[in-house]
């Protein structure tokens, strides 16, 4: 199993990578993906075969305490219950220092063509996509790269061209969940184990479509209705066992007690880059026929896009047509298309 050290004692990311294009491309482009909450790598299976149809290499990222990566050290896990703001800080930090350290040394180990500009159009380098919890890591990674050191944020800046929220889970926003609790699947007294599984069927459910984010409200929320039975109670018993890990769900699911450090770190990244890798712009992919929590979580991004009055990263926020938060898993080939659409 391929793995890159992360830091000074040993920690270890698990990678699944395509490896460059056949067709000895000097221009291909290196598209890093991020994993979501109790949700391993696994879950991008579909897309990492369709690499080659677009001239490009897919890596496929593992993150922390997912099998084949390694545990979160236990001082970590404390903090993250703790509550205390900068234990939980020092924690979120770490994750986007570890991703910072994977690209760079991934570049060191495989090459890969540096971001350049051909006929009016970007080519090569590395664009990161992070799905739903793994926007958290993004977030981490471009907020606090003002604090890496010289070398490796000019390493990286030849090469990080796009970032991609895609679907972001609303605790990844760090933001509270709607002040309404009929709008939440879960009680006072929801077993650990209810929960997880009522988490599992309600983050991949299909729901009427949202035509626009601005119609995004309570009431609104609480008038759509199922479509279609959600991907995890139509997937097989051997895909679901391969994609769902519990006990990494229960580790991570800590981070939803960190809310304002999340909000700090995605607040950072898209609105105040401080100057760090000004040409790399962010894509945030929304789906319109999936659960509250992302489009409450996207709305919310909408508007403060929408009211900010001073520099910021280019952002274009982009809705994913009769697509749920698995659109990847369900439709691999419209994904990747659109996807790929974005990252010319």
């Amino acid at each position: 199993m391929p793995s890159i050290q992360v830091d000074d004692d040993g920690s270890v990311l698990h990678y699944e990578d395509t490896g460059p294009p056949s067709d000895d491309s000097k221009d291909y482009l290196t598209v890093v993906f991020l994993h979501g909450l109790g949700i391993n790598g696994n879950i991008f299976s579909r897309v990492l075969p369709l690499a080659s149809s677009y001239q490009a290499r897919f890596v496929v990222v593992t993150s922390r305490g997912y099998a084949g990566s390694s545990e979160f050290r236990l001082e970590d896990i404390e903090a993250l219950k703790s509550g205390d703001k900068e234990a939980q800080a020092a924690v979120v930090s770490g994750l986007g220092q570890e991703l910072a350290r994977f690209l760079s040394r991934f570049i060191q180990t495989h090459g890969g063509p540096k971001t350049s500009v051909k006929n009016g159009k970007r080519v090569g380098g590395i664009a990161v996509v992070a799905w739903s919890l793994g926007c958290i890591t993004l977030s981490s990674f471009l907020s606090h790269a003002p604090q890496y050191n010289e070398q490796l944020r000019e390493h990286l800046g030849q090469y990080l061209r796009t970032v991609v929220a895609y679907d972001t889970a609303l605790s990844g926003y760090g933001i509270p969940p709607p002040p309404d609790f009929s709008l939440s699947p879960f009680g006072a007294d929801t077993s650990p184990d209810e929960r997880f599984k009522v988490f599992m069927y309600y983050a991949s459910i299909y729901q009427t479509p949202v035509l626009d984010l601005q119609d995004v409200s309570i009431p609104y929320l609480l008038k759509r209705t199922e479509t279609k039975q959600a991907t995890l109670q139509q997937i097989s018993r051997e895909d679901f066992d391969a994609v769902v890990d519990r006990h990494a769900f229960d580790t991570w699911v800590l981070f939803n007690r960190a809310r304002p450090i999340l909000q700090e770190a995605i607040v950072r990244a898209y609105f105040h880059p401080e100057g760090i890798w000004p040409e790399v712009d962010v894509k945030v992919f929304w789906v319109d026929s999936g659960s509250w929590g992302m489009l409450w979580g996207a709305k919310w991004l909408a508007d403060r896009v929408s009211s900010w009055t001073q520099d910021m990263r280019k952002l274009d926020l982009v809705q994913l047509e009769n697509a749920n938060h698995f659109m990847h898993w369900d439709e691999p080939e419209r994904f990747t298309r659109v996807l790929m659409d974005h990252l010319v």
